[in-house]
């Protein structure tokens, strides 16, 4: 198992970034920290070298880090955004071998929100099927629509995935979907919990964090609370 992540500012992402490799260490995960400016630890990114046709915002650039990870890796790679932190071992998705990419799918409850998938966590089996997937992603980004604010420019990566590749194949509502696991373009693609792999309840007010949770995401509010206010509820989950 390698975990990837990635981050652009000393303040708002090392505190989470700083836990995720904690928990690495400890459950024996090897690591990939990517710099997109400002980090201070990790690989520096010159997107420059990047495949990538969106290079900014810098966080559309995370497919292409994640698969160059699963291309130098073997087993799974899990791609951690920088504002969420490991706080228990994944161990289940790396014996996993029912998939070769997987996404975590919202909660009904989070009726808010129009997409299914938050890409902030997604895992990738180092095999040539989740490769290929992970370039034809890649290709597909596009800018977002010029009326779209900052905050959702997520449409640059996440909401393509969505619109432009999984839903013209599945053919369904993504919601319930949890567990199952289609073929799209020719990779099998599963779909896991938000709750369990990638919960981001102090943001939208869903299904709290239990001791079955794996990530949590502290996603736009909730990383701008102050550092000390992170590292305690960090610390409590650890």
């Amino acid at each position: 198992m390698r975990i990837v992540t990635a981050g652009s500012n000393h303040y708002k992402y090392r505190l989470t970034i700083d836990h995720t490799l904690e928990s690495a260490k400890k459950f024996g995960y090897d690591t990939s920290v990517y710099d997109l400016g400002g980090l201070g630890i990790g690989a520096v990114v010159d997107d420059r070298r990047c495949d990538s046709p969106i290079r900014q915002p810098k966080f559309s650039l995370k497919p292409e880090l994640a698969l160059w990870s699963a291309e130098a890796s073997t087993g799974t790679v899990a791609w951690i955004d920088g504002d969420a932190a490991l706080i228990r071992n994944i161990d289940d998705i790396d014996q996993d071998d029912t998939f070769d990419v997987g996404f975590t799918v919202r909660p009904k409850a989070s009726v808010k929100k129009t997409h299914y998938i938050n890409a902030g966590v997604f895992f990738v089996k180092c095999n040539d099927a989740a490769r290929r997937f992970m370039k034809i992603w890649i290709k597909t980004i596009i800018p977002p629509p010029e009326d779209l604010t900052i905050k959702h420019q997520g449409f640059c990566d996440q909401e393509v995935l969505e619109e432009k590749i999984l839903l013209p194949v599945i053919g369904v509502s993504l919601w319930n979907i949890v567990g199952k696991v289609f073929v799209v373009n020719r990779a099998r693609v599963k779909f896991f919990d938000c709750a369990r792999y990638n919960n981001f309840w102090l943001h939208e007010q869903w299904v709290a964090p239990t001791p079955d949770t794996r990530i949590l995401h502290f996603k736009n509010h909730s990383m701008k609370k102050l550092p000390a206010y992170r590292k305690e509820f960090l610390d409590g989950q650890s």
